[in-house]
């Protein structure tokens, strides 16, 4: 029984430091006249884009990866302000950033998420939250977020690329210590224009 036990401590360790490693190689900040935001890289089919939230778009956006700056040009597949969801095609080669695949995922209600963000400027951190509710086109989490993590993208717990956050609602009821709940645009194969 010990040996059972060991085995899946093990395994469930490695899947979250391989789910922790994914995500912070993909992630990039999106700085922009109007702020700092996150950002992500995904391949899907033979193209590469950065996928972002709207909100966060400036025609004279770089990309900051913590040591240098990337002027791109980037060519604009979807910038869609209702739904708050950026995607950018990269033609170029430079940026050192991994490429992760697109896949759709099915999730559900309490499913838990993962994001990595920059806070106010501050380096990345790894944020957790879980569903709380499911809408056609977003999802809903109980989660933290502040400013400087819209655009940032959103993973399931195998890894998969969910959609991005969004929006940040919080709390009116003032002194409470409460949670934020995290509006996240789903991204589908739709969003590609394929």
């Amino acid at each position: 029984m010990p040996i059972l036990i060991m085995i899946f401590f093990f395994f469930s360790c490695n899947r979250k430091d391989i789910l922790v490693n994914v995500i912070s190689n993909s992630f990039i900040n999106v700085v922009s006249p109007i702020g700092i935001c996150g950002g992500g890289f995904l391949s899907y089919g033979n193209k590469k884009y950065l996928v972002s939230a709207s909100h966060c778009y400036d025609k004279d956006i770089s990309l900051f990866d913590g040591k240098d700056f990337y002027f791109e040009d980037l060519n604009v597949i979807l910038n869609d302000e209702k739904s708050d969801l950026l995607i950018l095609e990269v033609s170029s080669k430079e940026l050192n950033r991994k490429m992760l695949r697109y896949k759709e995922e099915s999730l559900n209600i309490l499913d838990k998420v993962y994001y990595l963000c920059s806070p106010n400027g501050l380096p990345p951190v790894m944020i957790e939250g879980h569903i709380s509710r499911i809408e056609e086109d977003f999802y809903m989490l109980q989660s933290f977020a502040w400013s400087g993590c819209s655009g940032s993208l959103v993973f399931s717990r195998k890894g998969n690329v969910i959609g991005v956050v969004s929006a940040i609602i919080m709390s009116d009821i003032p002194g409470l210590p409460l949670e934020n709940l995290v509006a996240v645009p789903i991204l589908s194969k739709k969003n590609f224009g394929r």
